[in-house]
């Protein structure tokens, strides 16, 4: 399930083509252009009809990318009331992502966005808050930025297990091995092979 622009197709079947099954595109149920986390729900409670009777094989695994896009922005709304409301939400569709994992036997990934971590006092003296006690001591560091998820302390209660993903280009100086045409690695030249 997208929530912001267009699935990336090409990254998709480069997954599925590295997969030991190849799985086909057919086997794959799309969402997109959900535009709040009431319209995520009702989606997501129209998907269960998919896993209770697949036509196919059964669907293992859900994602939805990002839903942090539908719940950072809450417009104009700055009442305790909005805040309250999207707390609410939060918990509604993370209770209902967990009956769908335990029910039908289905991984659920969620991904969030992060954003540099400050406070009022760091505003001033321009160094980043400690951002750990947001992600249950954890100190997340990207290109030496600490960094707090964008949905904060109400989706953090909500989440089984965390993953923090970066992107880092390593190379190492000799290789020992030939690398198959199937590998993700690139063999740039004979003394250097990039990752």
């Amino acid at each position: 399930m997208y929530t912001e622009g267009d699935p990336s197709i090409r990254r998709l079947n480069a997954f599925m083509s590295a997969s030991p099954h190849h799985a086909s595109p057919a086997n794959i149920y799309w969402e997109r252009d959900i535009v709040d986390g009431e319209d995520l729900y009702r989606r997501l409670q129209d998907t269960e009809v998919i896993m209770r009777q697949p036509q196919g094989l059964p669907l293992r695994l859900l994602i939805i990318d990002s839903i942090a896009h539908l719940f950072r922005d809450i417009g104009d709304h700055t009442d305790a009331s909005a805040y309250v409301h999207r707390t609410g939400m939060l918990f509604r569709l993370s209770a209902l992502l967990r009956r769908f994992a335990d029910t039908y036997n289905l991984a659920v990934v969620v991904t969030n966005q992060v954003s540099d971590a400050f406070t009022d006092a760091d505003l001033a003296s321009n160094q980043t808050a400690p951002a750990s006690k947001h992600t249950g001591g954890l100190r997340l560091l990207s290109s030496g930025r600490e960094l707090v998820p964008a949905l904060g302390l109400a989706w953090a209660n909500c989440v089984n297990a965390r993953l923090f993903l970066s992107r880092t280009e390593v190379t190492i100086a000799s290789k020992a091995w030939t690398v198959d045409n199937n590998s993700p690695y690139r063999d740039r030249n004979a003394a250097a092979l990039q990752v």
